[in-house]
């Protein structure tokens, strides 16, 4: 009688100890390669605990696995520097594109009788979370549709759209990083030429002229509409029609 009590325990101590794994880690995947949504840090554990590096926008990195810790996901990441650590699994998602045409219709469904979302301009930078047939569902967070990110006296954004799991034709977009890098600077200095700060603000502007007076450069007519808000046509580019957002 004694073996059998003693055989008992010795299973039950086996299934909670494989129950106890199951529930906070996920088997190893195989590896492969995410991008940062925007800028984040990673960490040598889940949550949050030492510091170990910081990802640019659209920085790419090779997820190894995911955790759970007090039911959210975290994903263990590789950097391109070798550097490893966790980071909010939520954070990460497929290629980054940049909006190359003038404007990109967004839809809530994949299908172009759908209700419309807001049309992204010019140098935005988004990121793939599913493709299905010519159509592309995607995450570019809050987006102006005439490059406008001043704020309220609450400190909130007065002309944005959130672009989060809807749907844009697959066109009008580009998935080359050299021109993605571009659009993440672009965006950069978007929000700079908002700046409280005056320095700031005008510094963010200088910069957004050189790009408007450079030709060659993909985004000069964004910039240049980044630059006269009210008067986009003058610059080549579209006007945003007003339209309901959802």
């Amino acid at each position: 009688m004694k073996k059998i009590l003693i055989a008992i325990a010795a299973i039950s101590l086996t299934v909670g100890a494989c129950k106890k794994k199951d529930d906070s880690q996920t088997p190893s995947l195989a590896p492969e390669v995410r991008y940062a949504k925007f800028s984040a840090a990673i960490y040598k554990a889940a949550p949050k605990s030492t510091w170990v590096a910081a990802l640019n926008k659209a920085e790419d990195v090779t997820l190894i696995k995911k955790i759970t810790v007090d039911k959210k996901e975290y994903a263990f990441v590789t950097t391109a520097a070798g550097k490893e650590g966790y980071i909010d699994a939520s954070y990460l998602a497929g290629k980054p594109f940049v909006v190359t045409d003038a404007l990109v219709t967004v839809y809530a469904s994949p299908t172009l009788t759908a209700r419309k979302v807001m049309r992204m301009p010019r140098g935005v930078v988004g990121f793939v979370l599913e493709e299905k047939a010519g159509w592309v569902k995607i995450y570019a967070g809050q987006i102006s549709e005439n490059y406008d990110y001043s704020k309220d006296e609450a400190g909130k954004y007065k002309k944005v759209s959130w672009v989060n799991d809807v749907w844009i034709e697959s066109s009008g977009f580009s998935y080359d990083l050299s021109l993605v890098a571009q659009g993440v600077e672009f965006g950069n200095l978007l929000l700079g030429a908002t700046n409280a700060d005056a320095d700031k603000q005008n510094a963010a502007k200088d910069k957004l002229k050189k790009i408007q007076d450079d030709a060659a450069n993909p985004l000069s007519k964004a910039a240049c509409a980044a630059l006269n808000i009210d008067t986009p046509e003058a610059c080549g580019e579209a006007k945003p029609a007003e339209q309901p957002h959802g």
